[in-house]
């Protein structure tokens, strides 16, 4: 009777450095006011958008 053994899988070594990672690289988009900007404003427009983008992916059942 033969037996069988899983197949062996080599795997890379993989060293990440901190100082090489952006926050860029991975999507993240930190929104950056300067002076005489509104944040309450800018708050607004941002729920605006989102329940834009909410409503047209779930739209009302009734």
């Amino acid at each position: 009777m033969a037996s069988s053994s899983a197949p062996q899988i080599a795997y890379a070594q993989m060293d990440q450095q901190s100082s090489e990672y952006s926050p860029f690289e991975a999507g993240i988009v930190v929104p950056v006011f300067q002076n005489g900007d509104d944040p309450i404003d800018a708050i607004n427009h941002m729920m605006s958008f989102l329940t834009s983008v909410v409503a047209s992916r779930y739209p009302a059942t009734n």
